[in-house]
């Protein structure tokens, strides 16, 4: 499975990098760096997938309505808390699941596929 994963990721990143060079080739002002390029193109691709899961591209839910204040924050590099929607007593077979994102308003591990089922205590 991991050796599948890995193909296609480098797939993926061939395809960006050939993209950027026909961009860096047919423009001539204002070109971007190829890290910030690379950043624009996989955001897009990611709301153009989260369009069709019907999760806003900003991300603002939190399952309690607007007004009282929600959203996802992203963690510091590497730090991840459990997400109280899917893991646990959550999850079919029991296990852990861990994110790198936290409710704004509770402080809960939420990923953004979990945040429509989550509901702040």
């Amino acid at each position: 499975f991991l050796f599948i994963y890995n193909i296609h990721f480098e797939v993926l990143y061939s395809m960006i990098l050939n993209s950027y060079i026909l961009y860096k080739l047919n423009t001539t002002h204002g070109r971007m760096e190829r890290a910030d390029y690379m950043m624009d193109v996989i955001e897009d691709l990611s709301n153009e997938y989260l369009a069709t899961k019907c999760v806003p591209a900003n991300i603002v839910g939190g399952g309690d309505g607007p007004q009282n204040g929600f959203g996802l924050r992203k963690l510091p590099e590497k730090k991840e808390k459990v997400c109280k929607c899917c893991s646990g007593t959550n999850h079919p077979e029991g296990k852990v699941r861990r994110s790198r994102t936290v409710c704004v308003r509770c402080g809960a591990g939420v990923h953004a596929e979990c945040l429509v089922k989550h509901v702040c205590k």
